[in-house]
């Protein structure tokens, strides 16, 4: 990701939230399992339906026409009904379902949580890793700096005639 040295902590936290699969196909889960207990649910209320149908058949010993003629024998046929369907006992099946989907949903949150911790802590050890190695760096820096500002001193003070051999080594 560009850019990650100069972002905060916060925001690579919410980074990682946004864009790890892991996290995102685990709150898709719980939607799912969200879904199937809406519809384990939807088991106990009755339910209602239309239904239709419409029927034409034409019979001709003759030429072929599909819509018949004065001369051959057709027929139709139309129904309409309603159905109601009503939930009975059924020895505590349904019961079972909707507390299955309520676990499954509790297992998946679990799930969820502990990925998010572990997410954040991933994100933190390599956090604070970057900012020790850049510290380093920076103290290295220092070093290597001040190291190059001594041999210059030396080096003016041999030339001077006042420094030794040693000093320059």
């Amino acid at each position: 990701v560009p850019g990650v040295l100069t972002r905060t902590l916060e925001e690579l936290l919410q980074l990682t939230d946004e864009q790890r699969t892991d996290l995102r196909q685990l709150r898709a889960n719980g939607l799912l399992e969200q879904a199937r207990l809406n519809l384990e649910r939807g088991e106990f209320v009755p339910r209602l339906s239309l239904f239709g149908n419409y029927n034409y058949t034409v019979q001709d010993d003759g030429s072929i026409n599909f819509f018949g003629d004065a001369n051959s024998y057709s027929t139709s046929s139309s129904a309409v009904g309603v159905r109601l369907d009503v939930p009975i006992f059924q020895g505590f099946r349904r019961f079972a379902r909707v507390e299955q989907s309520q676990a499954l949903i509790r297992q998946n949150e679990t799930r969820l949580v502990r990925a998010e911790q572990a997410a954040t802590n991933e994100v933190r050890t390599l956090f604070e890793a970057v900012s020790e190695a850049l510290e380093r760096a920076r103290s290295q820096r220092r070093a290597v700096d001040q190291a190059a500002r001594g041999f210059e001193i030396a080096s003016v003070e041999y030339r001077e005639g006042i420094g030794s051999q040693l000093q320059m080594t």
